[in-house]
């Protein structure tokens, strides 16, 4: 049976539950860092990477979504040219920076968290050109192949659940997947810069972010109970570890 369990912040990393049947008791086991910070150990809460990017894309995303609607928009309704005043250039600015900080922080929450998902001893097979069969496994999956791919063809087969690609939001990840690809390899060809800025400009690309971020939701309610989602919600409903005596899990909490 799940249990709700309050959190201190969503950004932590989800605890688990061990109940232990003998005792009929649950134990909750919460990750803790530890780090030497000159004389000093610090300790504290794991944080959950996907939480950490998906917190600073709500953030980025508020403050250009702000701006977009003051600044831009506005505009739209009008047929002549504008000359924007020296403040609201320096209000696009501030909006260049905040719609592509969102960009790149939603996308790298779905590359961090589909990377996670991929259990520790999965393997694929491959044929090379010579027609060697060849094992790989979860590092080189992780370093060789592209975001879209691994939700595609590798997430599906290691966590048995529905293909990602047949959500409603994923036309639209592929559409920012390709934005943030252009952000981040940003290339000097004044054309190519004309052409993202024209993107950004576009109000679209807050159903783009939204999209990405539907597909976050989506994942998780396929395999709510998994470790390594990230916290959506104020309180989490966790799934609890059943065994028999504690002493059969504990050597197991460790990772």
């Amino acid at each position: 049976m799940a249990m709700q369990h309050p959190l201190i912040d969503k950004r932590q990393k989800k605890p688990r539950v061990i109940r232990v049947t003998s005792t009929n008791e649950d134990i909750t086991i919460q990750q803790i860092e530890k780090y030497k910070y000159g004389k000093a150990e610090l300790q504290f809460v794991t944080p959950n990477f996907v939480s950490l990017f998906i917190n600073a894309y709500h953030r980025e995303f508020d403050i250009a979504s702000s701006i977009y609607q003051e600044v831009i928009k506005p505009k739209q309704s009008e047929h002549f040219r504008f000359q924007i005043s020296e403040n609201d250039t320096v209000r696009m600015y501030d909006y260049f920076e905040h719609i592509q900080a969102a960009v790149v922080m939603i996308y790298s929450a779905v590359e961090c968290l589909t990377n996670v998902l991929i259990p520790d001893e999965f393997t694929i097979s491959e044929t090379n050109k010579e027609g060697t069969n060849i094992i790989r496994d979860k590092s080189y999956i992780e370093r060789n192949y592209s975001t879209e791919y691994k939700l595609k063809k590798i997430i599906p087969k290691a966590l048995n659940i529905q293909n990602p690609s047949t959500f409603k939001c994923w036309s639209k990840f592929t559409e920012l997947a390709k934005i943030r690809n252009n952000i981040i390899h940003m290339k000097s060809s004044p054309t190519k810069q004309e052409k993202i800025i024209s993107l950004l400009l576009n109000e679209n690309i807050f159903n783009k972010l939204r999209s990405t971020f539907e597909l976050i939701k989506e994942l998780s309610k396929l395999n709510p109970f998994h470790h390594e989602f990230p916290i959506l919600r104020n309180t989490e409903t966790l799934e609890p570890i059943i065994v028999d005596r504690w002493e059969d899990e504990f050597s197991k909490t460790d990772d």
